[in-house]
């Protein structure tokens, strides 16, 4: 992968080839997602993620990556609903309780 090398042009090309190859898998998605968060692409990363999730209801990486862009977006109602969802399927994950803690309530 190009992104951790900071290769984002590269990166995206091989993760749309990868999502036309195998549209239904949703670490492609997820992936492209990210990658987009980094570019600062925040409409196109959300789109990204909302497809992770909605293709694997239990991809508690994506809720999680959602909820921090939503965070960064100011949608705090969203990044909540987001951690929230994420807590509950890896509830063992106490990074995730920090993040939704700073968060605040409702």
């Amino acid at each position: 992968m190009f992104a951790h090398l900071k290769r984002y042009d590269e990166a995206i090309r091989d993760l749309d080839s990868a999502i036309d190859i195998a549209p239904e898998y949703p670490r492609g998605h997820y992936n492209r997602g990210v990658v987009r968060a980094e570019r600062g692409e925040f409409d196109l990363a959300m789109r990204d993620l909302t497809s992770a999730v909605t293709l694997d209801p239990e991809y508690w990486e994506a809720f999680a990556a959602r909820g921090r862009l939503n965070a960064h977006l100011r949608r705090l109602p969203a990044a909540r609903a987001d951690f929230d969802k994420a807590i509950a399927l890896n509830p063992a994950d106490g990074g995730l309780r920090e993040e939704r803690a700073k968060l605040g309530r409702r």
